[in-house]
């Protein structure tokens, strides 16, 4: 993922840059997997949350996916 200014993305925006369906980021925002705040009606995924999940899953790349391969 290249450094981006952005506070936050969409989901959409996170299902594009992960290369997942938006309701897969659905799915890991409401299990809480995803770090994810509200605005008014929408879901934002904050730039460094979302940096420090993915760096979290070099590790461990099946970590809060259910063990999906």
């Amino acid at each position: 993922m290249e450094k981006s200014k952005k506070l936050a993305y969409s989901r959409k925006e996170v299902a594009e840059l992960l290369g997942l369906h938006v309701n897969t980021i659905d799915k890991y925002v409401r299990l809480g997997v995803l770090p994810a705040r509200k605005l008014g009606s929408r879901w934002l995924i904050p730039a460094s949350a979302l940096r420090e999940w993915l760096e979290g899953h070099e590790n461990n790349p099946a970590r809060g996916e259910g063990g999906e391969r």
